[in-house]
């Protein structure tokens, strides 16, 4: 028997939520809002998703049912316990050629398990089930898109390698970075997108990393070792982190010897180093604290220079890169 109602939307966030949000308009504007009924880890109810699913509704002729996070998400924080989910997946499988025509029923997972018994039983088991999965978009493909959300506003071919190598291939953070680029261009009356305007404007995701990384350096040892595990776990290659460290020390450095030379306006520090004024009023903020570890601050340097010497000219394996960088926070941050 086949059911053409049921769905799997998977992969890929951007493009998988704007197909669905087109979806849900397109269902909304048709139909009553009364008709959508929409379940995550937080309202996951299996009594009130059955219910919803096979119960005949009073002046209701259609329904779609959104179920997220299921088939598991391995996406931590979409999981949903299987205490939760068990008793409707052991119902859906018995009777899912029982649910109405005129019923849509789309689940949602962006990274499904799979090993999970559920996403076979939608694979395999279900007939004509429909498997509808967003791939992520190549490196041509990418600058495409930031010169589509870009518009009007001119950038050179380099300058959109710039941008994609600095946020990375997150299209949420693609076009949340754009706005703010496109935000400065009209206020500033600015009519091309450059290096400078980026770095000045733009956080990429591992300097974002790298940024709570330092924000937890000088005061948490346990956040500070968890988020460089995260860095790890998140696939930033060695050389992508080891820049980003560099620069990060290096604002430091900049920031507290203008510091000590009596130049404590933000405005004249973002004058002379160019620096992100978020970064320049963080800093500034936590400045006595910046003070109180300046040598060690540029003892890391110092010695972050000569690691990656080290490993450049084969002299210690690329492996040793974190666990060195966990030692000197260790010995520099926290030995007593």
């Amino acid at each position: 028997m086949e059911n053409k109602n049921i769905f799997l939307f998977t992969w890929e966030k951007y493009f998988l939520d704007l197909e669905l949000q087109r979806r849900k308009d397109w269902f909304t504007s048709k139909f009553w809002k009364d008709s959508l009924f929409s379940y995550n880890s937080w309202s996951f109810d299996s009594d009130e998703i059955i219910h919803s699913l096979y119960s005949w509704w009073l002046f209701i002729s259609k329904k779609m049912l959104i179920i997220s996070w299921l088939p598991l998400d391995t996406y931590e924080a979409n999981k949903i316990t299987a205490e939760k989910t068990q008793s409707f997946i052991d119902y859906f499988k018995k009777s899912w050629f029982l649910i109405p025509d005129d019923t849509i029923l789309i689940f949602v997972s962006y990274k499904p398990d799979g090993r999970a018994a559920f996403l076979k039983l939608l694979k395999e088991n279900i007939p004509n089930a429909n498997i509808k999965t967003f791939d992520s978009i190549k490196w041509n493909q990418l600058k495409s898109f930031v010169r589509e959300q870009i518009g009007n506003i001119k950038i050179h071919e380099l300058d959109i390698e710039y941008f994609l190598i600095k946020i990375w291939d997150d299209l949420y953070r693609i076009v949340y970075e754009i706005e703010k680029l496109k935000i400065r261009c009209q206020t500033k009356n600015i009519d091309t997108i450059d290096n400078q305007l980026i770095d000045q404007i733009c956080f990429g995701m591992v300097e974002s990393n790298t940024f709570a990384f330092f924000d937890n350096l000088f005061q948490d040892k346990d956040k500070t070792l968890s988020l460089l595990d995260k860095i790890r776990n998140d696939g930033i290659n060695r050389n992508q982190f080891a820049g980003t460290l560099y620069r990060w020390l290096k604002v430091y450095l900049f920031i507290l010897d203008l510091y000590n030379q009596w130049i404590t306006d933000s405005k004249q520090i973002i004058s002379i180093t160019k620096l992100h004024p978020f970064v320049v009023s963080k800093n500034l903020k936590n400045i006595a604290q910046i003070n109180r570890h300046g040598n060690q601050i540029k003892n890391f340097y110092k010695n972050l220079l000569e690691l990656d010497s080290n490993i450049k000219s084969w002299k210690f394996p690329d492996t040793y890169f974190r666990l060195w960088i966990k030692k000197t926070i260790v010995n520099l941050f926290y030995k007593n």
